[in-house]
């Protein structure tokens, strides 16, 4: 695997329909995956981002894993405030990112929550189907 490669993996299993505004999905999924690309961990061989979405009869569940460095856990907490950067020296960014990804989501009365440590982190997204009524 050259340096800047990463496996990437998408299912998509939507069991009823799911209708939303493809603008916030766009901004939300490019700027999830973005960050993952940009902070993927060099130092092994098998870098990967998988996108799981799914749904149920009320919620579409959107989960984005990845083994990239990972959000150091004194930071998880403050993930989502505007112009905060955890990597810096990594990648160029404004911190805005998430900040804007949050703000999205809670715009469709959902939510958003993260699990990481050195090893990569998981993203979870739930919104409910009715959000817009």
């Amino acid at each position: 695997m050259t340096e800047n490669q990463v496996h990437f993996s998408a299912t998509v299993d939507l069991s009823t329909p799911f209708e939303g505004e493809r603008a916030r999905f766009s901004i939300m999924l490019d700027n999830l995956i973005s960050n993952s690309i940009k902070y993927c961990d060099l130092a092994k061989a098998h870098r990967f981002i998988k996108v799981h979405i799914t749904n149920d009869t009320d919620t579409l569940f959107i989960d984005i894993v990845d083994n990239g460095l990972g959000i150091p856990a004194e930071f998880q907490s403050k993930v989502f405030e505007m112009f905060k950067r955890f990597h810096p020296q990594i990648a160029f960014g404004s911190g805005l990112g998430l900040y804007l990804v949050n703000k999205h989501i809670q715009k469709m009365n959902g939510n958003i929550r993260l699990e990481s440590s050195g090893d990569g982190t998981v993203i979870y997204i739930t919104i409910p189907k009715n959000y817009w009524r």
